[in-house]
């Protein structure tokens, strides 16, 4: 037990900073989309189809029923829920490095790199996509536990860790399908591994323990089609792959890597949202030399000085390459976001992974000035990125006052509505997914909850088949919700 002592005490330490940096998430709300899957009749509708396993919304699909169950019509309890499972990667993300590296350190400092990165995670861990609010994570602990297990049957040779990796890989990859992205490191880890890790250099081993991730990949993707078929860019792949001019995909890769790496010129102004404003192309573009000049030089330096983690190096710098291509190749015009892009999410844990063990080499590997001027590096970085996050958070809490206070007021005077009563609710504050949700959860039969917005239905035809009918609003001007009685 001692052993793992000083594990513990940095996973603890690890959960705390964690829950700090996101500790404004459970204030933020749900909108829209991200309640979708809640609804029976979207259930229905989903598996009633006849290949309903192999669509890309299968996770969401099972999950997303369970918890409004559990959560109903408490919103801060689903966000919970989502900081609960972002605490879980954080923790898996550290035992795999702790695994695979067999440093504490590194195992540390990459996962509060990835934990707090705002570029990297905002946009994915945020509940403002027009998405299922979890489905881009909850997979992602299997694929976690699945490279863990790949690794270590690379180490041991034992089988059925290789076959508990294969089971994992398709669950994850399975349930939401944009996990497909982490192909390539499953692909060529077992390769890399191969070439400076083994004694035996059996490439062809390292080739087809690769190529099976490949195939899987390839098998998913395959019957994908049966369900959600001619889903995908408007270009083929060799087009693209064979007119880099045309769709300056090499121009893309570079500045998704700058993007994510661009934290210097935000040092001098973390402290106020202000450094939104300063997140532009253009300024990407001016940083790209500097960016460029950079990884190289550290790369060549951790790859001849660490010949241990030489597999690792290559394996990070060769999966976030093909993910940046793979990234420009399907969304091509979203990727150049000078700003918080789910596009990078899964590169920030091989970045993540990189820039710990730069860390760690050059300072806190080290005794005296060196590892007190890495930790400070490391503070600085976080308190930053924590700065960031907090700084988004909190604009979200001015957009969504409004439909925070009319969630909060509609629970708050449920019981006392007469059943048989329709309540509409003024839009954009309050769409028609919300009065689907709030129908179901507490609606009870009795009580219908709409939208005033006309996009999908006119209220007003509704208006006969109720006894009561009641409109409400947020007004500006006293902070309050108004009741408006029609009927």
């Amino acid at each position: 037990m001692k052993k793992f002592f000083p594990d513990v005490i940095l996973v603890i330490l690890l959960i705390v900073l964690t829950l700090y940096a996101w500790r404004l998430l459970p204030q933020t709300i749900l909108r829209t989309d991200a309640f979708l899957f809640m609804f029976e009749n979207i259930q229905k509708q989903y598996w009633s189809q006849q290949y309903a396993l192999t669509a890309i919304q299968v996770g969401k699909a099972l999950l997303a029923p369970i918890l409004a169950k559990l959560f109903g019509p408490t919103i801060s309890l689903y966000l919970w829920f989502e900081l609960g499972v972002i605490l879980l990667i954080d923790v898996l993300f550290y035992l795999l490095v702790r695994t695979v590296t067999r440093s504490r350190i590194l195992a540390f400092s990459a996962s509060l790199i990835a934990s707090v990165n705002y570029f990297g995670t905002w946009d994915t861990y945020g509940t403002h996509c027009y998405c299922f609010f979890l489905e881009r994570v909850i997979n992602v602990p299997f694929m976690i536990i699945s490279f863990l297990f790949l690794h270590l049957f690379l180490t041991t040779g034992k089988n059925i860790q290789y076959g508990l990796s294969l089971i994992l890989y398709v669950v994850g990859i399975g349930l939401g399908h944009v996990e497909l992205l982490l192909t390539p490191a499953f692909a060529l880890y077992p390769f890399w591994w191969f070439v400076f890790k083994s004694n035996n250099r059996n490439l062809r081993r390292g080739i087809f323990i690769g190529a099976s991730f490949l195939l899987l990949s390839t098998a998913i993707v395959a019957a994908q089609q049966l369900s959600y078929g001619g889903w995908g860019p408007k270009w083929t792949l060799p087009e693209f792959l064979l007119n880099p001019q045309k769709y300056n995909y090499v121009r893309a890769m570079a500045l998704q890597l700058v993007f994510w790496s661009d934290y210097a010129p935000l040092v001098s102004y973390f402290s106020t949202s202000a450094a939104f404003v300063r997140f532009s192309a253009q300024l990407a573009i001016k940083s790209l030399p500097y960016v460029f000049l950079l990884y190289p030089i550290v790369f060549l330096i951790l790859f001849t000085r660490l010949p241990k983690f030489r597999a690792l190096l290559v394996t990070c710098l060769t999966a976030v390459t093909i993910i940046f291509f793979l990234n420009a190749y399907v969304k091509l015009p979203e990727i150049i976001i000078a700003d918080s892009n789910r596009y990078l999410y899964f590169p920030t844990f091989f970045l993540s992974i990189f820039w710990a063990i730069a860390l760690w080499y050059f300072f806190l590997q080290h005794k005296g000035l060196r590892l007190y001027l890495g930790i400070i590096l490391l503070v600085i970085y976080y308190f930053a990125s924590v700065t960031l996050l907090e700084n988004i958070m909190r604009r979200t809490f001015v957009w969504n006052r409004p439909t925070k206070a009319l969630y909060s007021y509609i629970v708050e005077k449920r019981n006392s509505l007469s059943p048989n009563t329709l309540v509409v609710v003024k839009s954009p504050e309050f769409a028609g997914q919300e009065g689907s949700f709030f129908t179901q959860v507490i609606g009870r039969n009795e009580v219908t909850y709409t939208t005033d917005s006309t996009v999908y239905h006119d209220w007003k035809e509704q208006v006969p088949k109720y006894d009561h009918v009641i409109r409400l609003r947020f007004d500006k001007a006293c902070s309050c919700v108004i009741e408006t009685r029609i009927k």
